[in-house]
């Protein structure tokens, strides 16, 4: 098969959700002008609350899951490849933003002794 029988629109283009496909999800709340990249990995939808005028960029991973949450406020950037580890939750207020690879963790491995830490080791 020939490169030219293959049709390609918009090649490289990082598509990104609109606030009105975001709320077709399961997310707990979506505002109004909300944009997150289509290549994001985001999980615990149901803990994710994004205000108005947020974007999410791309490659950003999200984990919200069981007890964590994500409160993000209005007005709020964030840059590509970015971290939350939200097992604890994490709040973002209205106005911030977050540079490109930033790593937040709101929760850390249990280093009482009563537990073992390690990811590999039940």
């Amino acid at each position: 098969m020939s490169l030219s029988c293959i049709k390609i629109k918009k090649p490289f283009n990082i598509s990104y959700y609109t606030d009105d496909e975001l709320r077709s999800f399961s997310f707990k709340h979506v505002g109004k002008n909300v944009q997150v990249a289509q290549s994001c990995n985001i999980i615990g939808l149901e803990n994710i609350s994004l205000g108005n005028n947020v974007r999410i960029d791309g490659f950003t991973t999200i984990i919200a899951s069981g007890a964590g949450f994500l409160n993000i406020g209005s007005y709020v950037h964030i840059g590509g490849y970015t971290f939350l580890s939200a097992g604890a939750g994490i709040i973002i207020k209205n106005f911030c933003g977050l540079s490109q690879g930033v790593k937040i963790y709101s929760k850390s491995d249990d280093y009482s002794g009563k537990k073992l830490t390690y990811p590999t080791i039940s």
